[in-house]
This record gives C-alpha cells, structure tokens and sequence, in this order.
C-alpha cells in the first residue's frame, strides 16, 4: 500500500472510530430526555419516531432536510410521524393541510410545499384565501371522511397540548427519548442519535 492510500485507510479508521466514541458519549438527561409521550399513536412491533415542528421556524426546516436524508435509510421496523404545531390560527390551518395531505399519502410532497412557501421571501401563505389555493393547487382539497379527519387533526392537536416539554423542533423516538438540537449539540447529532436510540430498542425487543 502506498502512502497515499494508508493515509486514505487511516483517515477512514479514525473517522470510523469517531463515530463510534461519539455514539458511546450520548448520556440521558445531557443528549436527550425520558418522556412519557402521551396521546401518541402506536404500532405494534414498530418503533416510532416522531417529529415536532413549526413550518415558519428555520430550526424546523433545516432539521427538516436531515430528516428528508435520514428517511431513504429507515429501518423497517420503525415509523415516522410528522406533528406539526398547532399554536396559532395560521399553524393550526397549515396542521389541517398536512392532516389531509397525510391522509390522501400526499404528506411528504405537501409538506415540503408548506416549509417552501413559508421559508421564502417574503413569507407566503398569509391568507385563508392563499392556504385554499395552495389547497387546490395540491389537490388535497377533496371530500374525505369528516369523522377520521377529526380523530386525526384531534390526535395531533392533543399531542401538542399535552405534552409540554415538547419544544419546537424536537424529535422522539419510541415514545420515550426526547430529542432537540440543543441538547444533542447539533442536526447531525439528532440524527446520530436517533439511530442508536433505534438500535437501542431494537436490541431490547
């Protein structure tokens, strides 16, 4: 092996061994928290990771973009869930677009839409009349159950309420471990994190 190519194998192994240090740092109580999340769904035999956020929040949208990488790898034995806030008349409006576009399986294209218009310049969707065209313009206008639309928009809108140690954006995994950027130290961090909690549980069933 020539130089070159040892330092490459070098690099590698340090950046390997890093990984592994950091993975074995993460503390309950410093990196993340042990909640009791309540109000959540559940699916057996399934660990859930939940995200909370606020579309006009730009924590939430750049921890949003980890998120979006981080999903092209999930295990199949985990779920995740997107809870946006229901906090305010406009959060709760755009909550009720993700609602229904979640359930016409529209949730990842509508939910990229909603961070767009309201991260650009200036913001958009500052209007009832704005968020019904946006509505028809991803075509999640349309007549669905009213009785499973409310389950869903009142399951959501319980968990906001009664979880009040959820901050904006945080991430919980399996119902149980807290997450946000400020404790795990940053977005690459959270995501770190979110895979040895997942293997954590993962070993325990």
């Amino acid at each position: 092996m020539n130089k070159k190519n040892l330092l490459v194998a070098l690099s590698l192994l340090t950046l390997l061994f890093s990984n592994s240090l950091l993975a074995a740092d993460y503390k309950e109580g410093v990196h993340y928290q042990k909640i009791a999340l309540k109000s959540s769904r559940y699916v057996e035999g399934k660990i859930e990771v939940t995200f909370f956020y606020d579309y006009s929040n730009p924590a939430s949208l750049e921890l949003n973009s980890h998120l979006n990488s981080w999903l092209q790898t999930l295990p199949e034995n985990v779920y995740f869930i997107r809870r946006p806030s229901t906090l305010g008349q406009k959060n709760w409006a755009l909550a009720l677009s993700y609602t229904r576009a979640e359930m016409l399986g529209k949730g990842d294209d509508v939910n990229a839409a909603l961070f767009k218009a309201l991260n650009q310049t200036p913001p958009g969707l500052n209007s009832m009349q704005e968020l019904v065209a946006f509505n028809g313009e991803q075509e999640i206008n349309g007549n669905l159950p009213t009785h499973i639309l409310q389950a869903n928009f009142k399951r959501l809108s319980s968990e906001w309420a009664d979880n009040p140690k959820i901050t904006t954006p945080s991430i919980v995994v399996a119902q149980k471990y807290l997450i946000t950027k400020k404790m795990a130290g940053s977005d690459k961090a959270v995501i770190n994190l979110i895979n040895e909690l997942i293997k954590q549980e993962s070993a325990a069933k």
